[in-house]
This record gives C-alpha cells, sequence and structure tokens, in this order.
C-alpha cells in the first residue's frame, strides 16, 4: 500500500495569549484515519490545531467520545491506556523523535528514541516545563453518556530535549497526531496521516505528515 503524507501549518502566534490566538485563527484538523477498521472501527470525534511562537510549540486537542476513561495520575505512566491524545514529531529527517501523550486529566508521558524498543522518559525538570489544560464535561443525548474534553499544550522547543530545535520560518518537519484508548470498554486508534501496519502502532516515523511553520 502507498504511504500518504498529508500537510499540517503551525500557526505563527504572538506571545500574548497564544492558545487563545490558536482556537480562534487555526481551523481544527480531524484526527479521523481508522486504520485497523476490521478490529477497531470506532471513531470518536478528535481534533488539533497546532501553533509556535519563538520558543514554545502550541499544541490543542478537543475530543468527544461516548466511552471514557483517566486513571493515570502519574507523569510517564500507562497513559495510552486512557482516553488519550498524542504527538509525535521528528526534528530531524530520518532520526530519532519525541511521543508526547497525554490523557484527559493532563497527565504527560514524554519519550524520545528512534523506534517504540527505544524509548528515554523525559526528566522531571523536561516535563514539569509543559504547561497543559484541560477542560471536560459530561453529558448524556438520546440515553447514552457524551463526554467532551479539552487539552492545550505548551511546549518549550528546549522541551526536546535531545535536540537544539528552533525551527526557523518555512521550516518542516515529520510528525503525527494521534486519538486512541487502549483499555476503554471499546478501544480506538486514530490518526491523522495514515498508518500502515498490520496491528496498532503509531511508533512508525515513515507514517508520519510534515508539520511546516509559517513565517
Amino acid at each position: 500500500m502507498e504511504r500518504k503524507m498529508k500537510h499540517v501549518e503551525s500557526y505563527r502566534l504572538r506571545e500574548e495569549r497564544p492558545i487563545e490566538q490558536l482556537r480562534r485563527l487555526a481551523p481544527p484538523v480531524p484526527i479521523a484515519e481508522v486504520n485497523w477498521p476490521d478490529r477497531f472501527p470506532a471513531v470518536p470525534v478528535a481534533r488539533f490545531r497546532v501553533g509556535h511562537d519563538s520558543n514554545h510549540l502550541f499544541v490543542a486537542f478537543d475530543a468527544r467520545e461516548e466511552h471514557f476513561r483517566a486513571r493515570e495520575q502519574q507523569d510517564n505512566g500507562r497513559v495510552w491506556e486512557d482516553s488519550c491524545v498524542e504527538f509525535f514529531i521528528q526534528p530531524e529527517a530520518g532520526g530519532s523523535y519525541y511521543n508526547f501523550e497525554c490523557n484527559a486529566t493532563g497527565t504527560l508521558l514524554l519519550g524520545h528514541g528512534r523506534d517504540r524498543h527505544d524509548r528515554e522518559h523525559a526528566p522531571r525538570e523536561v516535563l514539569d516545563s509543559i504547561a497543559r489544560e484541560v477542560l471536560a464535561t459530561a453529558t448524556r443525548r438520546d440515553g447514552k453518556a457524551l463526554y467532551c474534553w479539552s487539552l492545550s499544550l505548551v511546549i518549550p522547543f528546549t522541551a526536546l530535549y535531545r535536540h537544539r530545535f528552533s525551527p526557523r520560518p518555512g521550516d518542516a518537519v515529520r510528525a503525527n497526531f494521534y486519538k486512541c484508548g487502549d483499555k476503554l470498554p471499546v478501544p480506538h486508534f486514530l490518526s491523522w496521516n495514515p498508518v500502515i501496519a498490520d496491528a496498532p502502532d503509531f511508533h512508525l516515523p515513515a507514517c508520519f505528515g510534515e508539520l511546516s511553520f509559517q513565517p
């Protein structure tokens, strides 16, 4: 199967109220690729927006799902088993990449390495440098629960702690965005750029899309 590569732009933001700017200016991008439809056909609503200033990346996620789990409370824990959104970025072509994974309580897993078996968890000071904000509500519709939650991440460039990351206007890197919930009653594994694999696996840089930086 031919690999696809989608493209998304990181919006250039002013330093004042950047998350508000991002949510106002950037259109939401769907995380809607159902890569294993025979085994995991569920498609909760998930979207992202991405922006930057001179020193930070800003990633804003929105999710709406019928099944919900938020148990992991320790950073670098098993957040992917909960209702979870993820951002993977590869600063240099063909090199190592970072996985930012966050559940609906704002608990964060950050790893670095070249593949899923070569991961180094970020140290405490790096995790603490990443601001997180979560808003969540639960309602009922047609007798069913509906969970809506939003997550905003403020990621200083220094959180890509094994690189000297400082993108210039027009630069592009490889990245992907995901929505998952391994231990939900109905698990799901969605991506922005398609993933080509026999079983759920997000640690495949060859399946990342392109993220470019606006001037």
